[in-house]
């Protein structure tokens, strides 16, 4: 089962997601975007931020919507969402940013999907590929490698209050693929296959 092979962020055996892909433009090219990163930067919070790593992630920014599964299970996801696929990739709209309660060590914007026929899209995926469904998504963009003091702490909440109602970007059609790494962050070994190409499959 997958999880009960994980240590210290990173898995023996890789692991498939179901994820919508956010690409790094959309972020660079959204002016709310690198103000609010700029802030965070100067701030007190700045220097305990990995800012490699955010580097580093570029090319694997996402919101996990099913998953994780081992490969046959992926197989099975990416067959089911491709054939939801048929009315196209949802919009999404990125919201405001928030620190989680499950992973202190992680800040993440807020993922919107279109509503369809009255529907929370990717609740209707996830009930298409007999997922839970979760209402709510996120991507992780900005990660803690040490411990904030409360000076830092106050200015993060500050941070985050100041941005809470933001809309950073509008993606139209958020691409879907599986995402397969073996750790946390998707730094190593990760391959995308794309639900639009057929290389999920």
């Amino acid at each position: 089962m997958p999880g009960k092979d994980y240590r210290n962020g990173r898995y023996a055996a890789a692991r498939d997601a179901l994820v919508a892909h956010v690409p790094a433009t959309v972020l660079d090219e959204s002016p709310l975007f690198r103000t609010l990163e700029a802030e965070l930067m100067a701030s007190a919070v700045g220097p305990a931020i990995a800012w490699e790593v955010g580097r580093r992630r570029r090319d694997v920014l996402h919101a996990t919507l099913a998953g994780p599964f081992d490969p046959a299970a992926g197989a099975a996801c990416a067959r089911a969402a491709q054939a939801w696929l048929g009315d196209g990739a949802p919009a999404i709209r990125l919201g405001g940013p928030f620190v989680g309660d499950r992973n202190h060590g992680r800040i993440y914007v807020r993922v919107h999907p279109e509503l369809r026929r009255g529907t929370d899209a990717y609740a209707d995926l996830q009930r298409a590929v007999g997922a839970r469904i979760s209402g709510f998504y996120a991507v992780g963009l900005w990660h803690l490698d040490r411990d904030l003091d409360a000076h830092a702490a106050a200015a993060l909440g500050a941070w985050l209050d100041r941005h809470w109602n933001a809309e950073i970007a509008i993606l139209p059609h958020a691409r879907l693929g599986m995402l397969r790494t073996t750790d946390d962050l998707a730094l190593h070994s990760s391959e995308w296959r794309w639900l639009d190409d057929g290389s999920a499959a």
